[in-house]
């Protein structure tokens, strides 16, 4: 079997150059020099289309009474070759004055790769930057996805994505998994899709009770 093995250094450039294109450069406007990659534009974000949506009937409820920030999330997210490092995605509501990336994303502040986005909308309007980061451990993958969200009122709110796979999947290397049931599963991985459609949808439940 001919396994490529690449270096964890080209895959953490990668998924740190890359990894908010993924999530977003199916739904925005073409992005210009001027924007950073993996962000939303400022602009409206533009649905994926409704037959590529996962099933969003009987997903879970997320709501902070004080600041009136809500969303929802599947019960399940996950699958044999990656998994979300904690589930339900940890939420923090960010008191002024406070770094939102050093309190409601601790380690993507610490990430020397992490890529920090420009502010832009969901299409319900609410504002929200993404920041992106990736790191590698005992050949595991550990991918960010850190969404600060702000009703322009002096509330904040975050939701932190830590996606950990193996260092093989989908890159054309099947990792621990080769010769096992899921070596396909592990090769032919696609990111965007199996993971980036699901957060993007709920990233679009997200908005502020004002904002309603």
């Amino acid at each position: 079997m001919n396994n490529k093995i690449i270096p964890p250094i080209v895959i953490i450039m990668l998924i740190a150059a890359g990894g908010g294109i993924w999530f977003y450069n199916a739904r925005q406007k073409p992005t210009t020099a001027t924007q950073a990659p993996g962000n939303y534009s400022g602009s409206a974000a533009v649905p994926p289309a409704e037959e590529n949506l996962p099933d969003a009937s009987g997903w879970m409820a997320y709501a902070d009474k004080n600041s009136g920030f809500s969303f929802k999330y599947p019960q399940k997210f996950g699958a044999n070759v990656w998994h979300p490092v904690q589930w339900p995605p940890a939420i923090t509501v960010i008191a002024a004055g406070q770094d939102p990336i050093a309190t409601g994303c601790p380690k993507l502040n610490e990430n020397s790769t992490k890529q920090i986005g420009e502010p832009g909308a969901t299409a319900n309007g609410t504002k929200v930057t993404l920041n992106t980061g990736s790191d590698i451990g005992a050949g595991q993958l550990y991918s960010e996805y850190c969404y600060i969200f702000d009703n322009n009122k002096g509330s904040l709110a975050v939701i932190d994505f830590i996606i950990q796979s193996h260092t093989g999947c989908g890159f054309g290397g099947c990792g621990a998994y080769c010769g096992t049931e899921y070596e396909k599963e592990c090769q032919n991985l696609d990111r965007k899709t199996e993971i980036g459609t699901t957060i993007m949808q709920i990233i679009e439940t997200a908005s502020f009770e004002a904002q309603k």
